[in-house]
Order: structure tokens, then C-alpha cells, then sequence
């Protein structure tokens, strides 16, 4: 279900970019929400299937946890491509909705997916104290990126970075058979 959910937003992301070429790449803002607007998609992927989750599913409270706590994951990932339609619409001339409004439609669901997999995800592991405060901070940091100039490009660069810290502080895995 994250993969279909995904792909809308991926959809969002094309139609953005169907934008751009229809203007013959004549408007750096859509270009750049374009590019931010694939970037966070495909980071948003990523950081779901960072790891493996089927040592998590180890009781059936877990997988209630589990199961109801992807509707806010699922909700949220098809919210960033609705918010993605809007930051298209406001560029083309399509919308009356300001800038920033638009901005906050793609940072609140952004920074509400990277809690849901952070606490579906990161919360049941030991991991360092860094890697547990990183979801957080990135999910307080894309709130903030509505106010600067380029909202999307800016959240998919600060999802980039948390995937990023994320692959370089992955715990080495264990091989089962030593021999």
C-alpha cells in the first residue's frame, strides 16, 4: 500500500514537471519545485524501505501498532502529492492560494510521515542517540521550509540529508553464520 500511495505522489511530481516542459523550462521556480518535488518522493521512499521491518512484527499488540499506525504514513504520503498539485497550481497561475500556504501543504504531511515512519520504524530499535533525534529534527526543520524561497526543493534537500545521515550511521549488519 506505501508503494501505491508513493506512486501518486510520484504522479504529482510528473504532472509538475508536464508543467515545466508545456513553458519550455521558461520558469526556474516550477523547474526547481519540479526537481524538489521527484527528490522528496524518492527520498520518501527510501527512508520507508531504509530497512528491513519483519523483526519488528514480533507480538500481536506490535502488529496492531503496526498496521493502524500506516494510515497516518498512508495519509500523509498522498497528502505531499496533493500538496505537490497545489505549489504547481499557485506557479501556473491555476490557484489563488498564496506561496506559502501552498509550501505548508506539502511540510506538514511531509513532517508527519517522517514521525509515522519514525515511530513505526526507529522507535522499537536500540540505535545511537543521533540517529533516534534525527527523524525529528529534520521533520521540525522541513516545517520550516515554507517560509524560504523554494519550499519543495528545500524539503526534498532536507529529506536528502536525513537519508543520507541515515545510510552512513546504519548499524553494520550481523551475519548470522560467522563460519
Amino acid at each position: 500500500m506505501t508503494i501505491i500511495v508513493l506512486g501518486e505522489s510520484v504522479l504529482a511530481g510528473s504532472s509538475a514537471f508536464d508543467s515545466v516542459a508545456e513553458g519550455a523550462f521558461s520558469d526556474p521556480e516550477l523547474l526547481f519545485r519540479a526537481v524538489g518535488a521527484l527528490m522528496l518522493v524518492f527520498t520518501m521512499w527510501w527512508l520507508y524501505f531504509e530497512r528491513s521491518s519483519s523483526d519488528l512484527l514480533t507480538s500481536r499488540g506490535r502488529a496492531f501498532e503496526w498496521g493502524y499506525g500506516h494510515y497516518f504514513i498512508w495519509g500523509a504520503a498522498a497528502a505531499v502529492g496533493g500538496g505537490i498539485e497545489v505549489g504547481v497550481d499557485v506557479l501556473t497561475d491555476h490557484s489563488q492560494v498564496d506561496l506559502t500556504v501552498a509550501g505548508f501543504a506539502v511540510a506538514i504531511p511531509v513532517a508527519i510521515y517522517i514521525m509515522g515512519v519514525w515511530a513505526l520504524h526507529d522507535l522499537p530499535r536500540h540505535m545511537t542517540q543521533a540517529r533516534m533525534a534525527a527523524s525529528p529534527v529534520a521533520a521540525l526543520v522541513v516545517l520550516v521550509m515554507p517560509l524560504t524561497p523554494q519550499p519543495i526543493l528545500g524539503t526534498g534537500l532536507v529529506l536528502g540529508a536525513l537519508l543520507a545521515f541515515k545510510l552512513l550511521t546504519a548499524p553494520e549488519p550481523t551475519d548470522p553464520d560467522p563460519a
